[in-house]
């Protein structure tokens, strides 16, 4: 069949998106790494071939999954690693093109089953993919390198969704292969979306909100069937993921002491986030995006004003989609995809309250539904109607290339995300980081100091302020610093990095003399951090804790004591990081029979976790290996 020239100016039309994507995008590709990135891919420098890019993948920690897919993808850059993040984020870009792609397909199918013409149904398709693929609140899930297991995670789901919607279309035709197909896409798609990232079960969750709202029930196959399997392909999943939010409540004294804040305040504020996201996409402002939002405020209760009216809002709303799904389709559409795909990131999960990278999914609902109803209107106002997508579309890019250029200018950045959250301790330590990479070391402590004193409950920005202090005036005695921070250490709220960051003062007073700061300094440091309830209870911590002992105790020479502050540590939590060090220690002792005796009783106690516990073999079968060639070395082989 010939292709007609319509559907080839529509695809021309896409392509020219996808370009002015990359255009509006490129900016953005000389942008830094930021917050969890060198965390998640620091085990790159040590992937060197298929074997250990295999082991590298089966290792992650960042979800219950360990997210392999994602890290294999990472993996396949290894070489890369070590320099700038722009390869990363080119590849990352790659992905949002890919995606855009498939969005548009998705949305083409979903109009052509609201039965619009085929021309409207692709002109609807175009119009929602432009206004997704330039959304600028959407820039941190491309613009943040780690980001890409919520992109890549997105690109399974949304190939699951159009083999989806091309095999329901032939229910009519053939019900029982289209509903085998239909199985198919669905659990395949789910398992690799969430082999990248978690959220990526939330696909049959999303498909029921497709079936709920847009699509009719087939009349090929009996209601009987048809619900049955809705059920069990669609229900139960959506019901398992219904259970494990609810299985978090109520948290534990020591997630509260971690998070500051509870269950329900968890869900009281997050009901003002989702309402924030849905005002950045429809109306963006340049100083609204940015990748530190870690000063959130957290509604602590209902009856004030704000949070009522949020939590009346999404209630009112989401009601309303559902009583109104058949009268109303495309909101009930746009809404319960928005709050669907917002389900495991924004409920009861305990994690930081606002990221705009989690709308990456949720916000193509509301694009293809804005872009259908402007399409529905009729009559006088129908030109203007479909006049304000292109506006808005435009809109968007403005805004976008604006948020881009700031990302890709890190010495710019940096300052200005600072002056937008001026409480964020992420954004004045990234404005740090900047401000010690040109050359302005006492500006940065400055910049420390000054946000320590209006925030104490931040107080472990203290530690790099010393480390700094040390770095740049060995000579100065700060005796009076170190014993100024220990108390507010004791009390502060809980920081994320606080153990790299005692690492690094250790390491730097290793290194250089510094003044009134030893090694003993940062031991009790670390013993008033360790006493601060909110890192007491929290079991990786605790395990961070034993291990700095460990390592002091070791540069003081005390082989005996590192290992025992090294087993206090196994017991808080393992890891191949944790093994090697002990295998490390006990072979500084020239104890290679102890180190094997470590060695087999770790492999006795592997991981559970499948895909970790083929990471943590290898990783044992290696340092099996290291024994033998240092015992080699030492003259005491065989």
């Amino acid at each position: 069949m010939p292709v007609s020239r319509g559907f080839v100016a529509h695809v021309a039309g896409v392509a020219g998106v996808l370009v002015i994507a990359w255009l509006l995008y490129s900016p953005g590709l000389s942008a830094d790494f930021l917050l969890d990135d060198r965390p998640n891919l620091g085990g790159l420098t040590a992937v060197s071939d298929s074997s250990s890019a295999i082991q590298f993948a089966f290792s992650g920690d960042a979800g219950p999954t360990g997210r392999p897919v994602s890290l294999l993808s990472f993996a396949l850059q290894a070489d890369q690693w070590g320099g700038a993040a722009r390869p990363f984020l080119e590849v990352n870009l790659f992905i949002h093109l890919l995606n855009a792609l498939l969005a548009w397909g998705f949305f083409a199918q979903l109009a052509r089953s609201l039965k619009f013409g085929r021309h409207d149904a692709m002109l609807i398709a175009l119009a929602a993919v432009s206004l997704w693929a330039l959304m600028p609140l959407l820039a941190s899930s491309t613009l943040m390198v780690i980001q890409r297991m919520t992109t890549l995670a997105a690109t399974w789901m949304l190939l699951g969704l159009n083999v989806y919607l091309v095999f329901r279309s032939r229910l009519d035709d053939a019900p029982r292969t289209a509903l085998v197909g239909m199985s198919l896409a669905v659990g395949i798609a789910t398992l690799l979306a969430v082999l990248s990232k978690e959220n990526g079960a939330l696909l049959p969750t999303l498909v029921l909100v497709v079936e709920a709202t847009l699509l009719g029930r087939p009349q090929a196959v009996s209601t009987r069937t048809w619900r049955g399997w809705q059920v069990v392909v669609l229900g139960v999943p959506s019901a398992a993921i219904a259970v494990l939010l609810l299985s978090r409540v109520p948290y534990d004294a020591a997630t509260i002491a971690k998070w500051d804040f509870s269950a329900g305040e968890r869900l009281l504020t997050e009901a003002r986030v989702l309402w924030d996201y849905a005002f950045n996409a429809a109306l963006p402002r340049l100083t609204a995006f940015g990748p530190f939002h870690d000063d959130y405020a957290v509604s602590r209760r209902l009856f004030d004003p704000g949070t009522l009216l949020a939590v009346a809002g999404w209630l009112a709303a989401i009601g309303a989609a559902l009583f109104l799904r058949r009268r109303y389709p495309l909101y009930a559409f746009g809404v319960l995809w928005f709050a669907a795909g917002h389900l495991v990131e924004s409920t009861t999960v305990p994690l930081f309250l606002y990221f705009e990278h989690r709308n990456y999914v949720p916000m193509l609902g509301p694009a293809f539904a804005l872009s259908a109803a402007l399409f529905s209107v009729t009559g006088r106002l129908q030109l203007p109607a479909r006049l304000l997508l292109p506006v808005l579309a435009v809109l968007n890019g403005v805004i976008l290339f604006g948020v881009t250029s700031t990302w890709g200018t890190p010495a710019v950045a940096a300052p200005f995300w600072a002056s937008i959250a001026p409480d964020s301790p992420g954004a004045t330590g990234f404005f740090v980081q900047q401000q010690i990479q040109g050359g302005d070391p006492a500006g940065a402590i400055a910049t420390l100091a000054e946000f320590a004193a209006d925030h104490p409950e931040h107080a472990y920005l203290g530690l790099p302020a010393l480390t700094l202090a040390c770095s740049i005036l060995p000579g100065e005695d700060h005796r009076d610093r170190a014993r100024n921070l220990e108390p507010q250490l004791a009390t502060m709220r809980y920081g994320d990095f606080v153990a790299s960051q005692l690492d690094q003062l250790f390491a730097a007073t290793r290194q250089k003399p510094c003044a009134g700061v030893d090694a003993a300094t940062v031991r009790g440091l670390a013993d008033a951090v360790y006493g601060n309830p909110r890192y007491r209870n929290v079991d990786a911590y605790a395990s961070l804790h034993y291990q700095l002992l460990a390592r002091i105790a070791f540069a003081d020479g005390n082989s005996s004591e590192a290992l025992a502050r090294l087993e206090d540590a196994r017991r808080y939590g393992g890891g191949a990081e944790l093994d090697a060090r002990i295998v490390s220690v006990l072979i500084s002792e020239r104890d290679f029979t102890g180190a094997r005796d470590y060695v087999q009783q770790a492999e006795a106690d592997l991981p559970r976790h499948p895909f970790r516990r083929v990471a943590a073999s290898a990783m044992l079968e290696e340092l099996r290996r290291y024994v033998d060639e240092a015992e080699a070395a030492a003259g005491d082989g065989p």
